[in-house]
């Protein structure tokens, strides 16, 4: 935010909190950050005030339409457990963001279901098949289809180079 406040602005915030009888935590920028976070979620005067809800991409579970990826929704997933949502907005991000199948699939999970359960389920239909076990069997393949000696040497950064009679090629792991 660009925007400086006011005199106006900060009399304004002040008399809010005054009439709504709270005294935010304001002795640092992380404490106000952890007071708003706490406050957005509680009770008062039986209103429950909604929080942010983080917009995740539109995943559907078919290949149609702009939905992205499950590996790409997913690792939008993961950033926001790794940004310390708490698991019930992220819960609320996902049952917004899935869509034909895919919301099927966290509907029969039910409502109590854990943003780990969604995860889980969702690992098992739409994640990628263990890619060692895809490695092995392209090898095997190669190794049968082709005299000579078949050389593997894996890289650094996980990938693995094989090579049967020079020709090298490149899987990524």
């Amino acid at each position: 935010m660009s925007e400086e406040l006011t005199e106006q602005d900060i009399q304004n915030i002040v008399r809010a909190f005054k009439d709504m009888k709270v005294k935010p935590n304001a002795d640092t920028t992380d404490a106000f950050k952890n007071w708003v976070k706490e406050f957005s979620t509680s009770k008062m005067d039986d209103v429950l005030y909604m929080p942010y809800i983080p917009k995740l991409p539109t995943f559907s579970g078919d290949d149609k339409g702009d939905d992205v990826s499950y590996d790409l929704w997913r690792y939008q997933v993961a950033c926001l457990i790794k940004e310390n949502y708490r698991h019930e907005i992220i819960a609320q991000a996902i049952r917004r963001s899935v869509h034909g199948e895919a919301s099927r699939i966290v509907m029969r999970l039910g409502v109590e279901a854990t943003v780990d359960d969604v995860i889980d389920r969702m690992d098992c239909i739409f994640g990628s098949v263990n890619v060692k076990e895809v490695l092995l069997a392209q090898f095997y393949t190669v190794s049968r289809s082709r005299r000579g000696c078949i050389i593997m040497d894996e890289k650094k950064d996980g990938d693995v180079l094989w090579s049967s009679s020079g020709q090298w090629s490149e899987f990524q792991l």
